[in-house]
């Protein structure tokens, strides 16, 4: 059986790796979709619509 302190301790030790990861993460999100619109828009309008 787990002992209180690692029990305690994960949830814990995740949540700090989720908050130094953040920025990072929604960053490349927001490259992502940068990158899907620019293909989408050069798909409907032709490759002169993205400069």
């Amino acid at each position: 059986m787990p002992t209180l302190a690692a029990v305690v301790g994960f949830p814990i030790r995740l949540l700090v790796l989720m908050c130094l990861r953040w920025p990072a993460f929604m960053d490349a999100l927001e490259k992502e979709q940068q990158r899907r619109t620019d293909a989408w828009l050069r798909e409907v309008f032709g490759p002169d619509a993205v400069s």
